[in-house]
């Protein structure tokens, strides 16, 4: 894999640092990814130009944040298993993240 160097900002999620990669002499497509292993949000796309401009993009929508802060809430015991109790976590985790970003006016 390659390091491409294209302006990226940071993660919507949690503010890390991003990565744009291309697999070589592969169909895989070009991807942007979070550094961070705690968030693992990636973007992928036909060209290099579509993924970072996808990764890019900030949505401003007020259902976004309400649906977030839901989340970052947490979430009733009775509505998860105990097998889904470590994804709530990572999520509740990465919907704090992208709370505060918002909230920077990022």
């Amino acid at each position: 894999m390659t390091d491409l160097a294209p302006t990226l900002l940071p993660c919507p999620f949690c503010r890390g640092e991003a990565r744009a990669d291309r697999a070589k002499n592969t169909p895989l497509a070009p991807w942007v990814t979070c550094t961070n292993k705690k968030c693992g949000a990636d973007v992928c796309a036909h060209s290099l130009e579509e993924a970072v401009s996808r990764w890019n993009t900030r949505p401003d929508n007020a259902r976004l944040v309400e649906a977030l802060r839901k989340i970052a809430g947490g979430f009733a015991s009775e509505e998860i298993t105990r097998d889904d109790a470590r994804f709530s976590e990572r999520l509740q985790f990465i919907a704090r993240a992208a709370l505060a970003a918002t909230e920077e006016g990022k």
